[in-house]
């Protein structure tokens, strides 16, 4: 589970079984999370993540940033969410394949350590991330490069 991936224009998080992630900027909102933005990354700001469970299964994980108002359709990931994702970027569903949110959260109930680190994709240069990749591709085209499986294939 990556719980918080960012840097100063954009920000995901992901539980990973094979890449069902939630990233404000890949899905069309540029303008959310950067500096002078919704949530302005030159200032401090709190995020708080939920994991939700529905009979003792996972079934949403939800992030949220305080005092930050205005939040767009999909706010959390859901299995739901992941259907939708994949099929509007015309990507194989695996987290779907996997077992989704249940298996997530079986993996979840099974103990975790949390680990930090700070890296840099030397080969795309995070492109990925926070703008167009595939650079023959605009940042908007749900067609590009799946941010999440680059490198993990």
């Amino acid at each position: 589970m990556d719980i918080w991936e960012a840097n100063l224009n954009a920000a995901a998080y992901t539980p990973h079984l094979y890449g069902c992630g939630f990233n404000s900027y890949r899905i069309g909102d540029q303008a959310f999370l950067g500096t002078g933005l919704t949530v302005d990354t030159s200032k401090t700001f709190t995020v708080v993540t939920q994991f939700t469970t529905s009979t003792a299964t996972l079934s949403e994980i939800r992030r949220i940033y305080t005092n930050i108002s205005g939040m767009s359709d999909y706010d959390s990931i859901t299995d739901q969410f992941c259907v939708d994702q994949k099929a509007a970027f015309g990507d194989t569903n695996y987290f779907k394949t996997l077992g989704g949110l249940s298996q997530m959260g079986n993996a979840l109930e099974t103990g975790m350590v949390l680990s930090l680190s700070v890296w840099d994709d030397h080969a795309a240069n995070t492109l990925w991330f926070d703008s167009s990749y595939p650079t023959n591709k605009s940042v908007t085209s749900p067609d590009r490069e799946d941010w999440i499986d680059c490198g993990e294939r």
